[in-house]
């Protein structure tokens, strides 16, 4: 989420026109990347590339999760995140925050679908995020 936050930082504190570059920059280096979706990963060897992975990948699927459940529900679920004891901040906790966040069955299985799970995820990100 460092990444997503340092997105959204430039977003609300630099100028909307940087924010749109970077996002821009990131598609471009994600072209051809297969990103396994969060779902998928059991273990560091399915990142594939670790850097383009945490750095590009999991920013733009955050991105288009805020797009679709708005700015408020998406800073509530950061909060929740970075307030709820876990022992490890795996798959299984990313969902649960997020359902306790929404508590919209229809809007997370949206989200997890779109995103968590389908193997389009990164194609689902970049058109959501290109929509105006």
């Amino acid at each position: 989420f460092a990444e997503y936050l340092s997105l959204e930082a430039t977003r609300q504190l630099v100028a909307d026109s940087i924010y749109q570059q970077i996002l821009n920059k990131k598609i471009k280096e994600l072209k051809d990347f297969k990103a396994m979706p969060f779902a998928a990963v059991k273990s560091k060897a399915d990142y594939d590339n670790r850097e383009l992975y945490v750095y590009y990948y999991a920013p733009m699927v955050f991105s288009a999760i805020k797009k679709e459940i708005g700015d408020q529900a998406m800073w509530l679920w950061l909060k929740t995140i970075l307030t709820t004891e876990a022992d490890r901040t795996n798959y299984d906790f990313l969902l649960n925050t997020l359902s306790a966040t929404l508590q919209n069955r229809d809007k997370l299985e949206m989200v997890k679908t779109k995103y968590f799970e389908s193997a389009s995820s990164l194609d689902n990100a970049i058109h959501t995020i290109e929509q105006k």
